[in-house]
């Protein structure tokens, strides 16, 4: 399991949050990002999986088991994560497009 998991970033506007999403689909905070480009998240759960999905309303498009880190390029404009079963805790950066 990774906790208190950092990131570094060499300057720009990013969005950095820790949350907890409940079992139902949650949208990500963007903060002023307009269009969300790159990520790296970090599932600090350490028994249950994280879910992405492409909105609140959409489709599962990653799975990230506990302490299980990714990243990568949102191909959407809403992303939204949930609990698999349970209230699960992440860590996460979003740059913009």
């Amino acid at each position: 399991m990774v906790s208190n998991a950092k990131f570094d970033s060499s300057g720009g506007i990013y969005v950095e949050r820790t949350h907890s999403f409940a079992v139902t689909p949650e949208a990500l905070d963007l903060g002023d990002i307009v269009t969300p480009g790159r990520f790296k998240i970090i599932n600090n759960d350490p028994t249950h999986d994280l879910l992405l999905l492409d909105s609140v309303a959409g489709n599962v498009f990653m799975r990230l088991k506990p302490g299980e880190p990714c990243q990568g390029r949102f191909g959407c404009a809403a992303p939204a994560a949930q609990g698999d079963g349970f209230v699960v805790t992440a860590r996460y950066r979003i740059f913009p497009a």
